[in-house]
C-alpha cells in the first residue's frame, strides 16, 4: 500500500502576548488628488514595534489566557471547516478574526450576537476594540531580516452615512484607514486592488467585482517574512518523493539534522522551526488526512507532547496561492442574520439598511532554505438592503372602494378602516 505522507502547518508568534500601542493612532485627514474617486485618510499605519523592544512589552502586557483561547478556538473550528486537507492550503485565522471584530462593532441585536459568539467574546464593541488594538499592534513588528504587519481599511461609499462612533472606533483602537469612494466606478476597484497590494509587499493584488451595490468594505491583510534562526543550506537541498494524495511527484527537499523540539504523540510526528519572533509548527499522522488533526486535537494539545531531539529533517520547498469564499463557511459556524437583507442589524455602523454579500480570502506562501514568506488578505462586503434608482411615475386615482390604515410611528395600528361610499 502507498504511504501518503501530508502534513499540517501552523505559524504562531513566540510569546503569544500583547502590548500596549506606543501611541495613539494620529489622524490624518487628506485628500488625495483623484479625477474619479476621492480618498479621505483617517488614520495613519500602526507604528512599528521594533523586535529588540517585543519581548520587553510583551512580558509587561500579556494577552489574557481567555482571549488566546478565543483566538485558538476560532482558527481550529474555521480550519476544520475550510480546509479541504485535498489540495494545498493556506488560511489566515487571524486575518478572518479581525476582520469579523471590526463588522462585529457595527452589528447591533441578534445580528451581533451571532458574530461575537463566534469570535468568543462577549457582546461589548469598546472591549472588543481595545483587544484588537493590542493585537494590532503585537502584529506590526520589524525583525532584523523580516517583518510581520497587519493593516485594516474600510471603504464607504461616499454619499452614505455612516455612525461616527463606528468610523472613530476604527480609527483609533483598529488603525484603520478609511477612504471614500464611489463603487460605481471600475476605478474604485483598482485603488481597492493597489491598497492590498502595497499592505502584503506585492504578494496579493486581489481582483475584486461586483461593487456596485456596495456601501461599505472592510479589509484586512497580514504580511509575513521571517528567516529560519538555522537556515537550510542551499547546498544540501536535493530532489526527492512527495507522496501527496493524487499520487507521487518529485520535489526539491531541504535537508538539516539540528536539535528541535520534536512531537511525537499518538501517531504524530512534528517539529516546531524556530523564527526570530515566531515559529512554524509542522506535523503529520502517515497515511490520514493532516485535517483530523484539526477534527481530533485542539492547537494547544497538538504541540503539548513536545521534546528536544536531534532531528534529520526533510522538508519540500512550496509555493502557492489560495482564493476562498468565506460565507458558506461563516455560516456553518453560526452566522447567518448577517446575511440576510431582511434580518441583519448593521445600524451601529450606518443608518442604511444593509447585510454581508462578499465575506472573501486570498493568500499566498512560500518556504525556502531562507525561511518564510506569506501574506493573506479578508474582505467583508455589505451590500445596501435596497437599490436606489429614478423612481417611476404612476398615475394613482382613489376612485373606487379602499382600506386605510393608520398607525403611529412604531406601527401600532390605531384607526383601520374602509371607504365604501
Amino acid at each position: 500500500m502507498k504511504k501518503i505522507v501530508l502534513f499540517l502547518l501552523i505559524i504562531s508568534l513566540v510569546g503569544c502576548s500583547s502590548v500596549p500601542p506606543l501611541e495613539e493612532p494620529q489622524t490624518n485627514e487628506t485628500t488625495e488628488p483623484s479625477s474619479t474617486t476621492p480618498v479621505r485618510h483617517l488614520a495613519d499605519s500602526q507604528p512599528l514595534l521594533l523586535s529588540k523592544d517585543y519581548y520587553d512589552y510583551a512580558a509587561d502586557h500579556p494577552t489574557s489566557e481567555e482571549l488566546l483561547q478565543s483566538i485558538n478556538q476560532f482558527a481550529r473550528e474555521s480550519g476544520v471547516q475550510l480546509l479541504s486537507g485535498e489540495a494545498n492550503d493556506n488560511y489566515s485565522p487571524i486575518s478572518l478574526y479581525m476582520a469579523l471584530a471590526m463588522v462585529a462593532t457595527g452589528a447591533k441585536g441578534e445580528t451581533a450576537e451571532e458574530i461575537y459568539q463566534l469570535l468568543g467574546r462577549e457582546v461589548d464593541p469598546e472591549a472588543l476594540a481595545q483587544e484588537m488594538q493590542q493585537l494590532n499592534q503585537l502584529l506590526n513588528v520589524q525583525t532584523e531580516g523580516g517583518r510581520i504587519k497587519l493593516a485594516n481599511s474600510i471603504w464607504s461609499q461616499q454619499d452614505l452615512p455612516f455612525e461616527p462612533t463606528f468610523i472613530k472606533r476604527l480609527n483609533d483602537k483598529f488603525a484603520a484607514a478609511l477612504f471614500e469612494v464611489d463603487f460605481s466606478l471600475p476605478e474604485t476597484a483598482e485603488e481597492m486592488s493597489n491598497w492590498v497590494s502595497d499592505m502584503t509587499e506585492g504578494l496579493i493584488k486581489p481582483e475584486f467585482t461586483d461593487l456596485e451595490n456596495m456601501i461599505s468594505v472592510l479589509i484586512n491583510t497580514l504580511y509575513f517574512k521571517e528567516g529560519w534562526v538555522y537556515p537550510f543550506e542551499e547546498a544540501n537541498t536535493k530532489p526527492d518523493i512527495f507522496h501527496g494524495i493524487n499520487g507521487d511527484i518529485e520535489k526539491d527537499f531541504l535537508q538539516q539534522r539540528k536539535e528541535f523540539e520534536y512531537i511525537d504523540h499518538d501517531g504524530i510526528e512534528g517539529v516546531i522551526l524556530p523564527f526570530e519572533l515566531s515559529r512554524m509548527i509542522i506535523l503529520k499522522k502517515s497515511g490520514t488526512n493532516p485535517k483530523t488533526l484539526l477534527e481530533d486535537y485542539s492547537l494547544e494539545e497538538l504541540t503539548k507532547f513536545k521534546q528536544r531531539a536531534t532531528v534529520n529533517l526533510s522538508l519540500p520547498k512550496f509555493k502557492f496561492d489560495n482564493s476562498y469564499d468565506l460565507i458558506d463557511t461563516l455560516k456553518s459556524l453560526g452566522i447567518h442574520q448577517a446575511f440576510d437583507l431582511g434580518l441583519a442589524d448593521f445600524s451601529a455602523m450606518t443608518p442604511t439598511g444593509s447585510a454581508i454579500s462578499q465575506v472573501r480570502q486570498d493568500s499566498f506562501i512560500a518556504l525556502d532554505e531562507t525561511g518564510v514568506e506569506a501574506a493573506a488578505m479578508t474582505m467583508i462586503g455589505n451590500e445596501r438592503a435596497m437599490i436606489l434608482e429614478d423612481p417611476p411615475i404612476v398615475d394613482l386615482s382613489f376612485d373606487e372602494p379602499f382600506l386605510f390604515i393608520i398607525e403611529s410611528r412604531d406601527s401600532v395600528p390605531l384607526f383601520i378602516g374602509t371607504l365604501t361610499n
